[in-house]
């Protein structure tokens, strides 16, 4: 099934590709996307095996991969860069003018990258919208004027959020990118040894000493104890279970220190964001 973008306080039908549709008339029912006051469209075209979206405005890849959001998006060169979301694998490519998606399929552009760079949402009124009569907020849109909001798998990003405290962002995209080679699935892709990130299940199904691989340091404890908050597991049992089997007291004091009344904290209940 394909990928039906979030709707906004107005809708107007629009059909993308209209020439693709033609010839895959099938598809038609599912590609009317409803976009909320959006007066341009990031219109895409095909050549070969990529995607390529023609003067793409409200994007620069350096602001939207190195402000903090995401861990997994590698710098090639200056214009390539390599990325790993929701268990696929992409090259893409911004000249400053035209965001190239490379070796992809449309299919999975609509399903996974076009709701991933958010490409259904207006910047534009947004930033119009924020910067009118604010000059501190017209300032910041002006300074991160190619920041996108990534539409991030909620536990990746939850988890790499609570890797990341105390911790510089080379230090985090390592650690992430250990816990993925070491325990997510294979991705299918040209280049070798691509993982996707690991689920809470799988990590729940880990003891913490088999979390020591990715070299997190006191970070360890806490991939298990998100478990908690996500699938109801109780804390407190993870730290007895963590006290009969030897745990030091400073173990016990870091792995109470993310806790509040035996529960993790905030409360996020699974499916409920």
């Amino acid at each position: 099934m394909l990928y039906f973008p979030h709707n906004c306080a107005k809708f107007e039908p629009i059909v993308y590709n209209e020439a693709y549709i033609a010839e895959r008339s099938t598809l038609l029912p599912i590609v009317k996307l409803y976009i909320g006051r959006m007066q341009t469209v990031n219109k895409w075209i095909i050549k070969k095996n990529n995607i390529i979206i023609n003067d793409m405005e409200h994007f620069d890849s350096v602001h939207t991969f190195e402000c903090g959001q995401c861990f997994r998006w590698e710098r090639i060169d200056d214009s390539r860069w390599f990325g790993v979301a929701k268990g696929h694998a992409l090259e893409l490519e911004w000249n400053g003018k035209d965001l190239i998606f490379h070796n992809t399929t449309e299919e999975d552009f609509l399903n996974v990258w076009y709701p991933y760079f958010d490409l259904d949402r207006d910047y534009g009124e947004i930033k119009n919208r924020l910067s009118k009569n604010d000059p501190v907020m017209k300032e910041a849109i002006e300074f991160g004027y190619g920041i996108r909001l990534l539409r991030q798998d909620f536990q990746e990003m939850l988890i790499s959020f609570l890797i990341s405290q105390n911790n510089g962002i080379p230090r985090i995209k390592k650690i992430v990118e250990s816990l993925a080679r070491s325990y997510g699935d294979p991705i299918k892709c040209p280049r070798l040894d691509v993982h996707a990130f690991p689920s809470c299940e799988r990590l729940a199904k880990l003891a913490l000493e088999d979390l020591q691989v990715i070299r997190a340091g006191y970070r360890e404890v806490h991939p298990p104890g998100f478990h908690t908050v996500l699938f109801g597991r109780s804390v407190a049992g993870c730290h007895n279970e963590r006290r009969s089997k030897g745990s030091t007291p400073r173990d016990a004091e870091i792995f109470r220190s993310g806790t509040k009344g035996g529960r993790l904290y905030p409360a996020v209940q699974r499916n409920k964001i």
